[in-house]
């Protein structure tokens, strides 16, 4: 499914298919850092990972970037301060209320 609430579940289907692969009991969840929160409590909803001891790990892909090059940080603030990332904030808040009180529905690709 092409969506964060697929994503998760085929992580778990995956992991349940490969056992063996999470020896560490850590997985981390990679996204932007305007959806992490929303990403981390779609995966938190799987109860797999706390059957199985697995440790969530937040991590942002600008985080990476930033790593990676100082270029990243004055892009990323850029991004940050437009109109359009002031909506996407606003979606992805609306969606963290929708999942909590049960009206989420996923967009699909």
């Amino acid at each position: 499914i092409g969506n964060t609430m697929g994503n998760a579940e085929d992580t778990v289907n995956y992991l349940k298919a490969y056992p063996q692969i999470i020896r560490a009991k850590r997985l981390a969840v990679l996204s932007n850092a305007w959806h992490l929160p929303r990403a981390m409590s779609i995966f938190i909803r799987q109860p797999f990972f706390t059957e199985v001891g697995i440790e969530l790990v937040p991590l942002t892909a600008e985080e990476l970037l930033k790593r990676r090059s100082k270029h990243y940080e004055r892009w990323i603030e850029k991004l940050e301060a437009t109109p359009e990332m002031t909506h996407r904030q606003q979606m992805e808040k609306q969606g963290i209320k929708d999942l909590k009180s049960g009206r989420y529905k996923p967009f699909s690709s």
